[in-house]
């Protein structure tokens, strides 16, 4: 799969500026970004400048739909990735508004003002096609990214949606795949999945509002099953 940031933008010395300086200042990253799920411990999202005289990219239902100029029929793309777009001029007041100071940032970072174009630029969290919906909440793959690829017997993960045959509801999990050559005994099995049960469970209660929320209210339906 390829998301829209692979074919119709670039990064750039100054939309990594931008991340980082998001990164760093949360009240930023909320005034550039937004409150995704429901709060904005999120990680920093993908900044991607464009050339609006070749693509036209609009945010439809937070989903990027990108159009390319000059063809004939003309086909609009929602490749589902979720995220936003801003225009250079717009960065630039959230910027000062939080007193950071262009032209010293760019000094300081050692970027030629006149390197810096005034393109529009879009930035993305992941692909909306992951997600998973449970109970109200949706649980994006990348707000456990960091988390689990901590875990150090794990290389991979996987939600997923599973009903249960004894009471026909409908409850999410997470797979965790081992790295290669691991074998766990049972008992290793079970303790690991007890533990990253309880830190995956932490983790989305503390970063996800909507997740806290559904959970507070069915936690039968949100608590997550784990399988290695």
């Amino acid at each position: 799969e390829m998301c829209i940031r692979d074919r119709v933008g670039s990064g750039s010395s100054f939309t990594n500026l931008v991340r980082r300086l998001a990164a760093e200042n949360k009240n930023l990253k909320k005034d550039l970004f937004g409150e995704w799920m429901g709060d904005v411990y999120y990680a920093t999202p993908v900044l991607i400048e464009w050339n609006p005289l070749s693509l036209y990219i609009e945010n439809v239902n937070n989903e990027l739909v990108c159009t390319k100029k000059g063809g004939i029929p003309v086909i609009r793309y929602n490749l589902h990735d979720t995220g936003g777009i801003l225009t250079h001029e717009r960065v630039c007041e959230i910027l000062e508004s939080h007193r950071y100071k262009i032209d010293v940032l760019l000094k300081e970072a050692n970027i030629s003002k006149e390197k810096v174009w005034k393109l529009p630029l879009f930035y993305v969290f992941g692909r909306s096609d992951n997600v998973v919906s449970i109970d109200g909440a949706n649980v994006y793959p990348e707000s456990l990214e960091a988390l689990i690829y901590s875990f150090p017997e794990i290389k991979g993960y996987k939600l997923f949606l599973k009903r249960d045959p004894k009471t026909q509801k409908v409850k999410f999990g997470v797979y965790l795949e081992t790295k290669d050559g691991i074998t766990l005994t049972s008992p290793e099995k079970e303790r690991l999945e007890k533990e990253y049960h309880d830190r995956i469970l932490s983790h989305l209660l503390k970063i996800n509002d909507d997740f806290r929320r559904s959970y507070n209210d069915n936690p039968s339906a949100c608590d997550p099953i784990i399988e290695i």
